[in-house]
């Protein structure tokens, strides 16, 4: 009996595999040659971070999917708060660690982490990075200093973890800390290095009583649960608090005959249940003109002009553009493109207030 082409993709995974570490070892060597500053140590970490995303045609991803779906959320049940920068951003950087941590302790991502480690073309510090799934360290922290020296205290185990940093840089990093947070710790040659924060300050704090019960394994799992139910669940009560009357799914970009700028703009304002309640109405609304005097030609009647609000209240969090923009699904992050790049002065203004 002949087997499909998809049959057949089953049968060779080892194949396939290597084909994805070759681009792989060719993308890293590339980096590697073009910088001669990367730390040997923070470049590994990033690369097993991302290793899942760049090997999406290999078996490796179909064989880690029931590891990572322990983690992930399905789609359907944050499609209404992934929009939110709030939400899709922290998200997005807990999932990226989910993946880390599937590389240091899933047998087949161990396989792969020796894999990368063999070949990992800097000599220096290979003997710590082989001992990073034994002594990785995944929990809470807070942070503090001694010295001119920063600490992660471990708030399950009191230990404290010198954290590798640049000397000129500890105060600036150390300021801007949160004062509780979530990361994944591996050691490097000075102390330890992370790659992902995730703050956790407005959450509830977890019981000392459910700490204690729980070993290594089981602590991190239950954080990293504990992490994604509470964003979702504060993201979804600070939005849907806003909606005591309905927000229209469409509503047409069209400026009315003899309707002036700014009569329009404070129009569209009064059809998002937030942005109507900003206190600062009358900067809201000059920014609204502004917008609508820069893009003319994308206030028509067959558009929707709900993205272009929704970006607009992104721009009351912190916006990373080299996150990955989807222009072609998401309408809302191509107006939150066009507003940053073309009124970055004005669209700063607004990181002061919150809706």
């Amino acid at each position: 009996m002949q087997k499909t082409k998809k049959e057949k993709k089953r049968l060779t995974p080892n194949k396939t595999s290597e084909d994805a570490l070759d681009l792989i070892f060719n993308e890293i060597k590339g980096i590697i040659d073009d910088d001669a500053t990367v730390n040997n140590y923070q470049f590994f970490l990033t690369t097993i971070a991302e290793l899942l995303e760049h090997v999406k045609n290999t078996p490796w991803p179909d064989k880690a999917s029931d590891f990572i779906q322990e983690f992930y959320y399905p789609y359907d049940e944050i499609s209404a708060v992934n929009r939110y920068m709030l939400f899709r951003e922290p998200y997005r950087m807990y999932c990226k660690m989910t993946r880390a941590y599937y590389v240091l302790t899933n047998p087949l991502g161990k396989k792969v982490f020796q894999q990368l480690l063999e070949w990992y073309p800097f000599a220096e510090g290979k003997q710590i990075l082989s001992t990073w799934p034994d002594n990785y360290l995944i929990s809470q922290f807070r942070p503090t200093k001694s010295g001119n020296r920063v600490y992660f205290e471990d708030i399950r185990t009191q230990k404290k973890y010198p954290i590798m940093v640049d000397e000129k840089d500890q105060e600036n990093f150390f300021s801007n800390l949160p004062s509780l947070f979530i990361t994944m710790l591996v050691p490097a040659k000075d102390g330890y290095i992370l790659d992902i924060l995730l703050a956790n300050e407005p959450f509830d704090l977890i019981s000392s009583t459910i700490i204690e019960q729980m070993d290594k394994q089981q602590w991190e799992e239950y954080l990293m649960h504990w992490f994604r139910k509470n964003l979702l669940e504060l993201v979804t009560k600070l939005y849907s608090s806003c909606n005591d009357r309905p927000t229209p799914e469409f509503y047409s970009a069209h400026q009315l005959k003899g309707e002036t700028k700014e009569n329009f703009a404070n129009r569209l304002i009064e059809q998002d249940n937030s942005l109507r309640r900003f206190p600062q109405r009358q900067l809201l609304n000059e920014f609204f003109v502004k917008i609508i005097h820069a893009f003319p030609r994308l206030f028509a009647a067959q558009v929707n002009v709900m993205p272009l609000l929704e970006a607009v209240k992104q721009l009351f969090d912190d916006i990373d553009l080299n996150a990955e923009l989807q222009f072609k699904d998401h309408p809302t992050d191509f107006w939150l493109y066009l507003i940053l790049t073309t009124l970055p002065e004005e669209a700063a203004k607004f990181k002061n207030y919150r809706l």
